[in-house]
This record gives C-alpha cells, structure tokens and sequence, in this order.
C-alpha cells in the first residue's frame, strides 16, 4: 500500500484559489495550469496557477499516534465494539494478534466518527474479537510551495498588483488559515510582464506573480507500540567482567 501525503497538491492549490477568489473581481476565472491541448477560456480575465518549485524549511518532525480497540473482523466488516483510546482514521492499518499483514481501513460505514461502529477493511478475513491497534507515525515536512500565477486580460495589471500587495498582508495570513489551516502564505514575488502568444498568433497581455506558500505536509506510515515491556536487570560487572 502507497503512502498518500495531506494536505496534497490539490488542496494547496484549492486554497490559493478561494483566496483569489476572495480578493479579485467577479469576472476573473481561475484555473489550474499546464493542461495539455486545452484551449483558452471565453472569459477575458483570466488567471491560471502551475507549480514550480518545492523546498525544504526544516527537518521532518515525527509526531506518535497510538490507537487501541477490541473488534472482529468478519469478510470485509471490522466490528469495534471497545475503544481504549485514540481515533480510528480510514487509511490506517489494523494489528493485531490474528489480523492478517498489511490489512488496512478502507471506510467507516456505521457509528460515531473515528469510534465504536463498522469499518469497511482490506483484505477479506475472519477474526474473533481480540485486541487490535491502528497507531502511526506523522512525519510533517514544512515546505515551502512556489506557485506561478499568470494573470491575463485587460485587467492583468491591476489584478497582479492587488495579488502581490494581499500575499503580503495579514489579511491573507488570516484568511489562508480559515481556508486550510496547514497552508499559509510567506510572501510574492514583484509582478514582471511576460509575453504570451495565443493560439491566432496574437500577443495578449500577461503578468506574472510567484508566490511562495509554506505547507506543513504530513505523510502517515503504520506503527505498532507495546502494550507491556517485559523488563530484565542485567549486571554489567558480573555479566562482563573487566579483563
């Protein structure tokens, strides 16, 4: 099973959006950039986004996630009828005792979220009811995000102005952070003027703002924990006596 990353470049990119949303005029279209054979859009402002350029701001912080419950799997239904403590997230995967290698939640079908209930579960098996667990480990990347923003039509000027002043201000620092809380913006690049040529042949007008978000992206791997540690004293000196 494949690791998946959160929050991914789709979400990033969602919240840059509703951000321009927010402070460009009505008419101006949005859209994500680089689709192949695509013409462009009716509207006459528009502004398209395509990443850049990703790097690193830190070291990964690990944080530990544990996840303890009683439940019995039966075909493909994981029943979890005692929760000891943590949250039940879809992806995670199950261990435990009898439970087969590398079986995974796929979905909550019944109950309270993350709790007691059904859980849709891969592969198909039979358990008894018994112990299990569902822990990880969250490894965080701050990152930093480069995302070229091209603003086209009779307003480009105007409209790369307003971007490059608002990625700088608290106003986006507040707003990004009720958009998606694990992306905020650092800050944009002056607006150049670039040529772009249509598919007639015709130069339009074009402006181009980068700018630079930081993601604090999280990719979640399994991880089992102990429930009891067997201790043994060993005596350095009687055990490896000095020569």
């Amino acid at each position: 099973m494949g690791l998946t990353v959160s929050p991914n470049q789709s979400d990033i990119q969602k919240a840059l959006g509703k951000f321009m949303q927010a402070i460009l005029p009505d008419d101006v279209e949005i859209m994500v950039g680089q689709p192949n054979r695509v013409a462009e859009p009716k509207a006459a402002s528009y502004v398209v986004m395509t990443p850049t350029l990703r790097g690193r701001l830190s070291t990964n912080l690990d944080d530990f996630v544990d996840v303890r419950f009683v439940g019995a799997i039966a075909f493909d239904v994981l029943t979890v009828t005692e929760l000891s403590f943590g949250v039940i997230l879809s992806g995670a995967t199950v261990f435990g005792e009898d439970v087969a290698a590398q079986t995974r939640i796929v979905s909550q079908m019944t109950g309270a979220t993350g709790g007691l209930g059904t859980y849709r579960v891969e592969p198909s098996q039979n358990v008894s009811s018994e112990v299990m667990a569902a822990g990880s480990t969250r490894v965080t990347q701050p990152t930093r995000v480069t995302q070229q923003i091209d603003i086209h039509g009779p307003g480009a000027t105007d409209n790369a102005q307003i971007i490059a002043t608002m990625m700088r201000d608290a106003y986006a620092v507040a707003a990004f952070a009720a958009l998606n809380p694990h992306v905020s913006p650092l800050y944009a690049e002056d607006p150049r003027r670039l040529p772009f040529v249509n598919g007639e042949q015709q130069y339009e007008d074009r402006w181009v703002v980068d700018a630079h978000l930081q993601a604090n992206q999280t990719v979640s791997v399994p991880q089992q924990a102990a429930d009891v540690v067997d201790l043994t004293i060993v005596s350095v000196e009687a055990t490896y006596p000095a020569s």
